[in-house]
This record gives C-alpha cells, sequence and structure tokens, in this order.
C-alpha cells in the first residue's frame, strides 16, 4: 500500500510496481505520476467531473502497448462510462496505468450539449514559433469578436483554444468554429488552413474546429502526455505562449498552480455562442451538414 497526501487528506492505495519507469528518457516512475496527480487533483476534478472520460493507458510506460479505454469494465458489456468525482477515483485509475485523460466538451447528462467550444491549432511539420504566431492572431481575431477565450498547451505540438459556452447542439458549435475558423484562413492564407488532409497543408497551421463534433473529446487540461519529456497540458496567458510546450512539467506546473491557483478555472463570460455572431453579424445555420463530421484528433 502507497499513502498519498493531499492538504489534510490522505488515501491509501494499492500499487502495482511503483517504481516501474514510465518515461525512461527523464526517468519519471509511476509514483512520480501518481504523486503529480495527487498534487493536482484539486483543480482537476472541476474540469473531469460530470464528464464521460476517455483515458489512454500504458501499463508498461510509453514505449510500451497502449490501452484506449472508455468503459469501467472493458472484458465484460457493461455499458458504465468512465466517470471520477474523487482524488481517489483519479489516483485509482492511474495506478492502472492511466497516463492521459481525454475530456469531451458536454456533460454526461447531455453529451451533444456542449458547454465549451474549441479550437485545436495543429502544427504538424510546422514549428512553435508559427504556432505561437497562429495562436496571438486567433486571440486576436476572437477579441474583435468580442469572444472571451481560454488558452491551454495541448502538452506535445499544439495549443487549444477554448470558449465557455451555453450548451448548445454539437453541431451548431462546429459549425459556428467552422466559419471563425475560415475568417482567419481568408485574412491569414500564409499562416491558417482548414485543409484536413495533411499533404496539402504545407506550412501552415491547421484550425481543427471539427473536434467539436459529437463524442470527440480533448486532452484534458493537467493532463500529463504520453512524451518523452511526460509535459503537461497547461493553462497559459497569452504573453506566455512562445514558452515551448515542452517547458511544462509536473514539477512546474504544481509550483505554477501552488503560486496562481488554476487559471483554467478563472472567471470567463459564458456566450451564447450562435446568437454572440449573429450580433456580430456572422448567421449560423442551426445544423451541420453530416459531410463535415469525421477527422482526427
Amino acid at each position: 500500500m502507497v499513502e498519498f497526501v493531499n492538504g489534510e487528506h490522505r488515501i491509501s492505495l494499492h500499487v502495482s510496481h511503483p517504481e516501474r519507469v514510465l518515461f525512461p528518457e527523464i526517468g519519471v516512475t509511476r509514483l512520480d505520476l501518481l504523486d503529480y496527480y495527487a498534487a493536482v487533483s484539486s483543480v482537476i476534478l472541476p474540469h473531469y467531473s460530470h464528464r464521460a472520460l476517455t483515458v489512454k493507458r500504458w501499463p508498461h510506460g510509453i514505449h510500451g502497448p497502449m490501452f484506449y479505454q472508455k468503459h469501467e469494465r472493458v472484458r465484460t458489456n457493461a455499458s458504465q462510462m468512465i466517470q471520477i468525482y474523487s482524488w481517489k477515483e483519479l489516483l485509482q485509475w492511474v495506478a492502472l496505468g492511466v497516463i492521459e485523460w481525454h475530456v469531451p466538451l458536454g456533460l454526461i447528462e447531455e453529451p451533444d450539449q456542449h458547454d465549451w467550444a474549441v479550437f485545436d491549432l495543429d502544427p504538424h511539420e510546422v514549428g512553435w514559433e508559427k504556432v505561437a504566431e497562429a495562436t496571438k492572431i486567433m486571440a486576436k481575431l476572437l477579441e474583435l469578436l468580442r469572444i472571451p477565450y481560454l488558452l491551454k498547451t495541448s502538452g506535445h505540438k499544439g495549443m487549444h483554444i477554448y470558449i465557455r459556452i451555453e450548451p448548445e447542439p454539437s453541431e451548431t458549435v462546429t459549425m459556428a468554429c467552422h466559419l471563425i475558423a475560415e475568417i482567419a484562413v481568408k485574412s491569414y492564407p500564409h499562416l491558417f488552413t482548414t485543409e484536413r488532409l495533411k499533404v496539402k497543408r504545407g506550412q501552415r497551421v491547421y484550425i481543427d474546429f471539427l473536434q467539436n463534433g459529437y463524442h470527440r473529446t480533448m486532452a484534458g487540461v493537467y493532463s500529463v502526455r504520453a512524451v518523452e519529456t511526460a509535459s503537461v497540458s497547461c493553462p497559459v496567458m497569452l504573453d506566455e505562449v512562445d514558452i515551448l510546450p515542452t517547458w511544462w512539467t509536473m514539477p512546474r506546473v504544481i509550483e505554477r498552480i501552488g503560486r496562481y491557483g488554476d487559471l483554467f478555472g478563472v472567471f470567463t463570460p459564458v456566450i451564447s455562442l450562435r446568437q454572440h455572431l449573429k450580433d456580430q453579424g456572422i448567421m449560423v445555420p442551426p445544423t451541420l451538414n453530416h459531410s463535415l463530421e469525421g477527422g482526427g484528433q
């Protein structure tokens, strides 16, 4: 049994092979990962609770086999989606090999009614300097449209731009984000693209608005990513987007939360995205042509 401490609270868990190295390039063990998630659990839970989560498990480390899981039991016909409401539940999944958490944009009660909209800036083969430039321009565009936003790194190569919204159907949210993305593409065709085929993107940043689709998920805020640096999907301010995503390591994120709290939990106005765009003269159809569905994360 291993004991974990979170403020005044303590729990003991059975952990198989706590000394197992999960990230061999930097020597991070399963126990290190558990300690990180215990330390940040109070800021993670508000973002993960009441949502049907998807987990990615690497029981033998990031260079071993990966298991993708959406239900609590994988060897039965049980349909119970993965949900967590306590830091003990969070750590129990990590003890089972979970490294990454992926979170939908809608609550489990009405999964197709999204209360977040997102732009996933995918760099493909371009460097971080161009991702940072693209983030700043997208932020400026949203400010011109009077849309409040939050930023976080993907924890790997991209940047995520989130908007708090009143619940709306995923198709409506997808179309709204598509329209905003096309404004960016038309204004900066050398920098942005919405081309889904990677071979046609060139040296441009892909604005993936399709991540707003039904049943899509995004890497959860504060989730560690299964990359050699064990970097974290971390909230950032606009003046921090030039910092390489690999800089946001587990110890730095813990220290940052201790200093500033949850930067993804700060008060941000909730908007009716469709109505807000209508007020700006941008009309969003109530439904989306199904030909836009699909695509990868």
